[in-house]
């Protein structure tokens, strides 16, 4: 068995005592209740008679002995505040003898000092109006020293009836409030350790329920809400089912019973609760708890989205590694000790006649696998672009394949990248076609460019992906970090994303693999919802977007998901290109019967009138340059190119120069065969854009709930303060207040109260959105004006659903 807690054995002092003060009043209670009728006390001028209740003084049967022989201090005072009685108890208690007090003011035994002033009024009323009275308070001794004291006080009255002193059972509790303060103390140090853990934490006690939960590990058990105090099997059924649930709970055993610690490989299954499925790392360890018995502490961190990064990443990766596969080029990667760690399936290819395979060369000296590199072109280009530390590109005749090469070689931190491709017969068709040279080098020139881009777009996503995954293993990130990191990997395997898919769309475009599933579509639609999503980067950019579209719908038949690629190529190009503050026009017009004309304008950099006649030509990018300020491929326009030509229409660009912005000109044709839909009738309680105001003082609940609000269309502003909610309301008049109680300044039903005080508020869509939620707290909400109550986390559909239907 376990020894004795400090929290048993203040709970054991606490009963004792409780025993002795019943056992005192029960003295006092046969005081008052006739069975002792007065107290005779010897004083200097005389014995005196207090009576105490009843008026048969022959049937007293007091005697000095039955609270002199009281454990606890017993101190009697008349209507003068002089000491009557004093019994031995109350003589150690304070210090002081009975001759030294005994016709004294009650002063030269203590002085009372009120914890709460409150309590010394609360006294006085219970004594007046009942003659008892029990409580806490602190006495000071004659000579400084300061107990905290339990007493019950009872009124005395003389023969007449009339009041005549008090009768006072007194326990020092000192040592007991310091013990019980130590073990508050001890529990209080215990939550906070748990709270400010960096991950999720919570523990089970030795009666196997759930003891603490820091705010970190909350939301994972919503679903179980309230868990504290909970039986810890309940919670983990509720979260995982029978079967996983019961096999969790039998390691938490484990640990509790032999002290074993857990520590879980990374743990992925389907959550019962939430219907999906989440992954954890996580371990289980045995502590001591506050009150000395053993208990389980598990700390976890949800990784599913991590998880899933990393799986996105390994898909990215093997997507990246099959468009370098699929190059016509060679391509080859060396360490900065010219070992080959990489050669592609084309470059193999290529080097079959010397027997060369991938199993064959990687690992390898290069120079040990191509002695004939040796001392010539190729060797003097490598060294010299992994010294300089700059790209070369140079053609070489390679005589143990008797063929032309034209290599390509781009050095980095970690070695070489090279790309060798097979030129001999572009060799032999320049030597007989010497008129054709210019093109052919502007062409591969081009491709050059190109190639090095992504070369180095498909690397510079790697390493922050690779850094961000770093951080999310680390133990010592925290949430903060975490976020970012999470956040920036999405960003960047998007990035790498769209580079592939913009990769894959040329190539299929080319080879005529291109699908267009045709349908009536409203060219409205798709500019609206294309103006949507590029919004918020001009906005970023502090910059203004003009939409001018007919009023009358204008009908195409045609591909709506790569017509909203054209536009959103467009825009996205001119928000790119224009500087902060600039404008940019999104214009539709009908010039005829049979065509629309839309126009995507901007007064950005514009373009340079000598590439304006290639722009839409294969791999050709305004301003390219190693610095790569803008980004991207340069295939983005081509593509554009292709799909409005796939759509029976054309694109033209148009600028006046560089530093005067460009205009691009889509011409469609239009589908004259639609019937215009007959519009439905409007529907009752559809959603509209309201003006919503969301109070709450955690300023983060406050604003993502504002955030998510503004994303469905609505019009929000937040207040974290009563007084600042009651401002803005009026000031706002909004139509709907997500309003929470606990509030600095004044709280949620005060703020309710006040503003229904207000004409323009009487008909406001007042929610309670509040932690609170019991039955108590709905009736108080509805008291105070609020329409519905809502507890915290809110039922975002039912919110919707009432934004709908009472609004």
């Amino acid at each position: 068995m376990n020894p004795p807690s400090s929290e048993e054995t203040i709970l054991a002092e606490n009963a004792d005592l409780r025993a002795r003060l019943e056992d005192a009043e029960e003295t006092l209670r046969a005081i008052r209740s006739g069975e002792v009728d007065a107290l005779i006390v010897e004083g200097s001028s005389g014995p005196q008679v207090f009576i105490l209740q009843g008026a048969d003084a022959e049937s007293n049967r007091f005697r000095s002995d039955i609270l002199g022989k009281v454990n606890d201090a017993v101190v009697a005072i008349d209507g003068e505040h002089r000491v009557i009685y004093i019994n031995a108890a109350a003589e150690r208690q304070y210090g002081v003898t009975a001759s030294q007090v005994l016709g004294h003011r009650l002063t030269e035994i203590y002085e009372t000092r009120w914890i709460d002033p409150e309590d010394k009024i609360s006294a006085r009323t219970a004594l007046d109006e009942t003659g008892q009275w029990r409580g806490r308070n602190i006495h000071v001794r004659r000579d400084g020293v300061s107990l905290h004291v339990e007493s019950s006080v009872s009124s005395l009255f003389a023969q007449d009836g009339t009041p005549a002193g008090q009768l006072g059972v007194i326990r020092d509790i000192t040592e007991r409030r310091a013990a019980e303060e130590a073990l508050r103390e001890n529990e209080a140090l215990f939550s906070t350790i748990i709270d400010q853990a960096p991950g999720g934490v919570y523990v089970v006690d030795d009666r196997f329920r759930m003891m603490q939960v820091n705010s970190l590990a909350q939301p994972t058990f919503a679903a179980a809400e309230p868990v504290i105090g909970r039986d810890f099997s309940e919670i983990m059924h509720i979260l995982w089912g029978p079967e996983m649930g019961g096999q969790l709970c039998a390691i938490f055993r484990q640990t509790l019973e032999t002290g074993e610690s857990y520590v879980s490989p990374r743990f992925t299954h389907r959550r019962q609760d939430l219907g999906e499925e989440k992954s954890y790392d996580w371990e289980t360890r045995r502590i001591t708890l506050p009150n000395g018995h053993h208990g389980v502490v598990c700390y976890f961190s949800d990784v599913t989205a991590q998880r899933e990064l990393e799986d996105a990443l390994r898909a990215s990766e093997q997507r990246a590694t099959d468009i370098v596969q699929s190059i016509s080029d060679g391509f080859v990667t060396m360490d900065l000790e010219w070992r080959i760690t990489y050669l592609s399936a084309r470059g193999a290819e290529m080097l079959l006649p010397l027997h060369k395979t991938v199993a064959s060369v990687v690992g390898k000296s290069h120079w040990e696998e191509f002695p004939d590199a040796i001392g010539g072109p190729i060797e003097e280009n490598y060294r010299r672009a992994m010294r300089d530390q700059t790209p070369v590109r140079f053609e070489v005749f390679y005589t143990p394949l008797d063929t032309w090469f034209e290599i390509r070689a781009y050095p980095s931190s970690s070695g070489l990248s090279v790309y060798f491709l097979d030129i001999s017969e572009r060799k032999a068709a320049e030597d007989a076609l010497a008129e054709q040279a210019a093109a052919l080098v502007t062409a591969d020139r081009s491709k050059d460019e190109f190639l090095a881009m992504l070369a180095h777009e498909l690397r510079n996503p790697l390493a922050p992906m690779r850094n961000a995954t770093e951080i999310l293993r680390s133990p010592a990130a925290g949430p903060g970090e975490r976020e970012q990191a999470q956040n920036m990997m999405v960003r960047q395997i998007g990035n790498m994303s769209r580079m592939i898919d913009d990769l894959l769309d040329v190539s299929r475009i080319n080879e005529g693999k291109i699908e267009l599933h045709h349908k009536p579509l409203v060219l409205q639609d798709i500019l609206a919802g294309v103006a949507a999503v590029v919004l918020p980067n001009c906005e970023a950019n502090r910059q203004k977007l003009v939409v001018s579209l007919p009023e009358e719908p204008v009908f195409l038949n045609g591909d709506a998901t790569r017509l909203e690629q054209v536009f959103g190529n467009l825009l996205t190009n001119a928000c790119k290109y224009s500087g902060a503050g600039s404008e940019i026009s999104l214009i539709a017009e009908l010039p005829s019967e049979d065509e629309v004309v839309v126009r995507v304008m901007d007064n950005g950099i514009g373009i340079d009138p000598e590439l304006l006649p290639r722009i839409f030509d294969l791999f050709v990018q305004s301003s390219r340059s190693l610095d790569r300020s803008h980004g991207g491929l340069g295939i983005g326009l081509t593509i554009v190119n292709r799909l409005v030509k796939l759509h029976g229409g054309t694109i033209e660009a148009a600028s006046r120069g560089l530093g005067q912005g460009a205009e691009f000109i889509v011409r469609l044709p239009l589908d004259t065969s639609s019937v215009v839909p007959v519009s439905p009738a409007p529907c009752v309680g559809a959603e509209r854009s309201l003006r919503l105001l969301i109070v709450d003082d955690n300023k983060d609940a406050a604003e993502t709930m504002a955030m998510l609000q503004k994303l469905r269309g609505h019009v929000t502003r937040t207040a974290h303060t009563g007084p600042d909610a009651v401002s803005m309301a009026v000031g706002f008049l909004p139509e709907v207040i997500l309003l929470d109680i606990g509030l600095p300044g004044m709280d949620g039903f005060e703020v309710a109260r006040k503003l229904r005080t207000m004409p323009e508020m009487r008909n406001t869509f007042l929610v309670a959105l509040t932690g609170y939620g019991t039955d108590t707290d709905r009736e108080l909400a509805k008291a105070a004006g609020f329409d519905e109550h809502l507890a915290k986390p809110a039922d975002l559909n039912l919110l919707r659903e009432w934004f709908r239907s009472r609004v």
